[in-house]
């Protein structure tokens, strides 16, 4: 349904309120990119090739772990709006 003003109403979805990313998930995986980064920018300064890579390999896993969480629900958090 339509309103005059052109809003829309029992629209099936905007029944869910967005998680704005605020999850164990998100923050597994913003923690893990964050001092892989840091980590490799560490490395990079002080020419440490092994270190870099480790943050490299950090930031990777934590994209996966950002991936498989959210997968298993732990990317939906309680909406304490």
């Amino acid at each position: 349904v339509v309103t005059e003003d052109g809003r829309v109403l029992n629209d099936p979805t905007h029944l869910e309120l967005p998680g704005h990313g605020s999850t164990p998930g998100a923050w597994a995986m913003v923690a893990l990119v964050l001092v892989g980064f840091v980590a490799g920018c560490v490395g990079l300064l002080a020419d440490w090739s092994v270190v870099v890579w480790i943050g490299v390999a950090l930031m990777a896993v934590g994209v996966v772990v950002g991936l498989v969480a959210g997968k298993a629900g732990a990317g939906r958090g309680q909406h304490g709006h």
